[in-house]
Order: C-alpha cells, then structure tokens, then sequence
C-alpha cells in the first residue's frame, strides 16, 4: 500500500486503517463462514463435477459457467466465469468441500474489495480519511450481504476489488504520464 501521493500518515498507519476496516467487516460477517449451501450453491458447487478436481476444472474453463447442466439449459443461462470457477475450486480444497471454506474464500475476496475501495478513493480524494470512510462504508453496506454470504455470489467481491484495483492502476499510470503500454490496469480489468 506505499503509495507516492502526499498524505499526512505514514505507511502503517494506512495499514492500521485498513486493518481496522477489515476487523469491523470481519465482526459484521462473523457468521457467514458457518453457513450452509443454499439455492444455487448445491448445483453450482455440490453438483458440479468440474469442481471435483483441478484436472476437470481446468478442461471446463473454455466452457459457459453452468455448462454441466446439461447443453439446452447452459446455452439459455451461458456466462463464462472462469477466475470464479478457480476460486470455487480452492475454497473446495480448503475445506474438503464443505461450505465453511468457501465462505472464507468469499470473505477474503470481500477484504481485497475493501483494500480496492481504500486505494482507489485515496489516489481520488488524496486523504488517507477519506479512503478509511469509504473503505468502511463499502465494508459494511448492505448491498454486499448477498456477495458476501452467498457461495455462488463469490464473483461479486471479485469483479469488485479487481475493478477498482484496475481503476487505481489506470489512474496512477495517467499520473506518471501515460508513458507505454498501461497493461496492469489493462489485465485487472480484463480479470475482473
């Protein structure tokens, strides 16, 4: 998080305010790791054979998200996920398949929107205050229960922190006057 804009605290004291959003969010989603699948969760995870090992993973990543549906049903629902899919796939190795893993993985891609909030409205609003207030608003909102909760919205927090990371790329590369190529900003946003 070191950063070349002018801020009247140091490093770690950014660090600290991050840590200390991360905290509150972690208190407000204490609960989340101890739920269970729910709706899309017990075909998109239990029911996916794509997700039983990485080998079937890795030969289902050219193919619609839901394709192991069966064809009519994953054309009329086709969208490709493939990042998400990976992080499916590692919350089913850090639990044994069980939810609680997968809530983790949802609840650390929460963190990392958070630290995208944070950097993104400091290179906006260059103040170290501003960007704690708006990490900890985007922490706690209530729109971000569902994405964070809910197995199958882990793409939500994942598209959202590599999206304002790649806008924060975007805009630090502007600053240094947009010498080359701005590939960071250009990859996050395409991973996002």
């Amino acid at each position: 998080m070191q950063d070349d804009l002018p801020s009247s605290s140091s490093p770690l004291r950014r660090w600290l305010a991050l840590g200390l959003v991360w905290l509150v969010a972690g208190v407000l989603y204490r609960g989340a790791p101890q739920g269970e699948f729910v709706y899309d969760d017990i075909l998109l995870v239990g029911g996916n054979p794509h997700l039983q090992s990485w080998g079937a993973l890795l030969d289902s990543l050219g193919r619609p998200y839901w394709d192991f549906v069966g064809r009519n049903d994953a054309g009329r629902i086709a969208y490709w996920r493939p990042l998400s899919s990976v992080f499916l796939r590692l919350g089913v190795d850090l639990d044994a398949g069980v939810p609680r893993g997968l809530h983790w993985i949802s609840l650390c891609l929460h963190a990392l929107a958070c630290a995208g909030a944070f950097v993104l409205a400091r290179r906006l609003a260059r103040s170290d205050r501003v960007a704690f207030f708006t990490a900890l608003l985007f922490a706690l909102h209530p729109v971000n229960t569902e994405a964070v909760a809910w197995i199958s919205a882990l793409s939500d927090p994942l598209a959202a922190g590599l999206t304002m990371f790649s806008l924060w790329a975007f805009l630090r590369w502007r600053e240094e006057g947009s010498v080359g190529v701005a590939w960071l900003p250009g990859a996050l946003f395409a991973l996002a």
